[in-house]
């Protein structure tokens, strides 16, 4: 998954020819694997915390070590994309985590798929872009509107 994530962001970079760091895509392979196991693990590791499995301990230390990455790359990145990750990163943690009465975005029937659509486009469209003094175009547009129903397809 991770790696599909920064192949859609090399294609962004490629197509708009950007001039971008290598820092910008061990940040997005290493957040998606943080943000992924998040998600999936976070309820589960709430509930087991005192006797995790080993399986499931070794998956936690493994997204600690990526988030560590993450937060390296952090360091070398423009403020501009911190903000932007930092928009996709609230409903990554909002898609798990409960705000309203024990619900969240997961939980919202026929929601979910739009708000994953919008991470991942937002993700490898935007957040390149972040890396540049480019402004939104007609042609940037359409290439979110394209990954975001590449998504949902």
């Amino acid at each position: 998954m991770s790696l599909a994530v920064v192949a859609l962001a090399y294609i962004t970079v490629w197509e708009l020819h950007l001039d971008t760091s290598p820092y910008l895509f061990l940040f997005v392979f290493f957040g998606a694997i943080t943000g992924y196991n998040f998600v999936k693990y976070s309820k589960l590791a709430g509930m087991h915390h005192r006797s995790l499995a080993h399986s499931l301990r070794t998956i936690q230390i493994f997204s600690f070590l990526s988030f560590g990455i993450v937060i390296f790359c952090i360091f070398n990145l423009p403020v501009k994309v911190l903000w932007i990750t930092a928009i996709f990163g609230v409903f990554t943690f909002l898609y798990s985590a409960p705000f309203f009465r024990q619900k969240n975005l997961r939980s919202l029937s026929g929601f979910k798929i739009f708000v994953v659509a919008l991470v991942w486009a937002g993700v490898t469209v935007l957040v390149p872009l972040a890396m540049t003094e480019l402004t939104l175009t007609l042609d940037i547009a359409l290439t979110f509107l394209q990954r975001f129903l590449f998504v949902i397809v």
